[in-house]
């Protein structure tokens, strides 16, 4: 049940279960903050999180 709540597709191997993210079977720990630029006039707030093992993901602010 926690995977189809919680699938968003937001990245593959990772659970979204309400505002935590899940890799290797432990809440990610925020690792600080960014800016994500995609285009020259367009920035976007990011939150980076990481798992223990070193996976990385940024998510919007």
């Amino acid at each position: 049940m926690a995977k189809i709540l919680g699938d968003d597709g937001t990245a593959p191997s990772v659970l979204r279960f309400g505002h935590d993210y899940i890799h290797c079977g432990e809440p990610m720990q925020d690792a600080g903050r960014d800016i994500y630029r995609g285009l020259p006039d367009v920035t976007v707030p990011t939150r980076i999180l990481r798992c223990r093992c070193g996976f990385r993901l940024a998510v919007p602010n």
